[in-house]
C-alpha cells in the first residue's frame, strides 16, 4: 500500500517536472509573441490607412469601386498580417500548461493552507481567524476559477489552430 502511495507521489512530481520544463521553454518565446502582436497591429494600422486612401481616391475618381482596387487594402499587407495571425498562433501552442501549473501551484497552496489553519484553528480560537480564512479561500477559489478559464481560453485557440492548419 505504501509503495503504491510513493510511485503515485513519484509520478505527479515527474508530471509536474514535465510541465515545470514546457513552461519555462514556452515562456522564452513570449518576448517574439509580443513583437509579432506588434507587427500585426502596425500591419492592420496600415491595411486600415491604405483602405481609407483608396475610398478617397475612389471617392475623387467616382469611376472605380473598391473591390476593383483589391478588396480591403494592399493584397501584400494582407498576407503579411494573415502570415503574422498565423505565426503568433504557432508561437502559442502550449501556453495553457501556464495555466495548468499556477492551478497545481493554488491547489497545492491550498492544501498546505488547510493544515495550516487546523493547526491555528487548534491553538487559538479567534474570531478574527474565521474571517481571515474565509478571504484567502475567496482569493484561492477566484484564483483557480481565472487560471483554468484562461487555460481552457487558449487550449480551445489551440485546436481552432489546429483545426485551420489541418492537423486535427
Amino acid at each position: 500500500m505504501k509503495s503504491s502511495k510513493r510511485s503515485s507521489s513519484k509520478g505527479r512530481r515527474s508530471i509536474e517536472s514535465s510541465i515545470e520544463d514546457a513552461v519555462t521553454f514556452l515562456s522564452k518565446r513570449d518576448g517574439i509573441d509580443k513583437l509579432l502582436k506588434a507587427a500585426k497591429y502596425v500591419t492592420s494600422l496600415g491595411i486600415a490607412l491604405d483602405l481609407d486612401q483608396l475610398n478617397n481616391t475612389i471617392q475623387n475618381q467616382k469611376s472605380a469601386s473598391l473591390e476593383e482596387k483589391g478588396g480591403r487594402g494592399s493584397g501584400k499587407l494582407d498576407k503579411l498580417e494573415a502570415a503574422l495571425s498565423l505565426s503568433r498562433k504557432a508561437l502559442r501552442l502550449g501556453k495553457f500548461l501556464g495555466n495548468l501549473k499556477k492551478c497545481l501551484a493554488i491547489l497545492e497552496r491550498a492544501r498546505e493552507g488547510r493544515e495550516k489553519s487546523q493547526q491555528e484553528r487548534d491553538a487559538t480560537k479567534d474570531g478574527g481567524f474565521v474571517e481571515r480564512q474565509t478571504d484567502q479561500r475567496a482569493l484561492l477559489m477566484l484564483s483557480v476559477i481565472f487560471n483554468c478559464s484562461e487555460g481552457l481560453y487558449y487550449f480551445l485557440d489551440q485546436i481552432q489552430f489546429l483545426v485551420k492548419a489541418k492537423v486535427l
